[in-house]
């Protein structure tokens, strides 16, 4: 799903108890390797193979289009390349965070600290984690459902996609800037903040998801217990709130004073 978020393209899993779907991929499979690699060829360096790799794509490209035999591959990419969404970043398996190198030579990533060399001491380090660390995120968010920018329906925004895509980077996070969604119900509210929320995960921030009303209660009953403040200290820690149904439900008069 990471790989699907960052370039935008929906999955399609396999049919359950459908094995002959995995058969038709290893066929595929096979096909390309005989098309390219029989007879086995060799080469001195990745340079010749991808020179030759290159030119027998191009080959391959001028036979006949299974869907439209009457124009080549070659044809039928050159009429859908002024479609395709240009690639901006190239998609990696880990969350990078520059992050600096106490005097104790320890390193904070995600709220656990790890030693590092000592010549390190007060510099300014890269420090990557893998997706396991972002699926955590993703639970400790609390997403009612998962939603991304894949399935939204851009037909009924009246936004451009340029701009949610430029929010899905995350950066106003950075600069601490409010995000306010305002629209009729039905309008994908919920849909965009959360996709926005996930997004922002894969850019290794720490998010929380929040009804409005079930924050309030919280606050309440907190008051009630009188433990005030032990949720605000958990929350200072991630990077973004998302309040939803904001001021669509009335809220009890006693919150007013917390």
């Amino acid at each position: 799903m990471s790989l699907a978020n960052h370039y935008l393209f929906e999955p399609v899993a396999c049919t359950p108890a459908a094995g002959w779907e995995k058969g038709q991929i290893e066929n595929q499979v096979g096909n390309i390797r005989e098309w390219l690699f029989t007879p086995c060829a060799k080469f001195e360096t990745l340079d010749d193979l991808n020179r030759w790799l290159k030119q027998r794509c191009h080959e391959l490209s001028a036979r006949q289009h299974p869907d439209f035999p009457s124009l080549t591959i070659a044809e039928c990419y050159q009429q859908e390349q002024p479609l395709l969404r240009q690639i901006t970043t190239p998609f990696a398996g880990y969350v990078e965070h520059l992050t600096k190198v106490s005097r104790t030579c320890l390193v904070r990533v995600d709220r656990n600290q790890y030693s590092t060399p000592a010549q390190w001491s007060g510099k300014v380090v890269s420090a990557r984690y893998t997706r396991r660390l972002v699926w955590d995120q993703m639970k400790a968010a609390k997403f009612p459902i998962h939603r991304d920018l894949v399935k939204f329906d851009w037909n009924e925004a009246s936004f451009s996609r340029q701009q949610v895509e430029q929010l899905s980077t995350a950066g106003f996070m950075d600069d601490a800037h409010n995000l306010i969604l305002v629209g009729d119900t039905g309008t994908g509210k919920t849909h965009l903040a959360t996709a926005l929320g996930v997004a922002a995960i894969h850019h290794g921030k720490r998010i929380r998801f929040f009804n409005a009303v079930d924050l309030v209660n919280l606050l309440e009953q907190e008051k009630q217990m009188s433990k005030t403040g032990n949720l605000v200290r958990r929350l200072v820690q991630v990077d973004a709130i998302i309040l939803d149904e904001l001021g669509y439900l009335p809220f009890p008069e006693t919150v007013y004073g917390i």
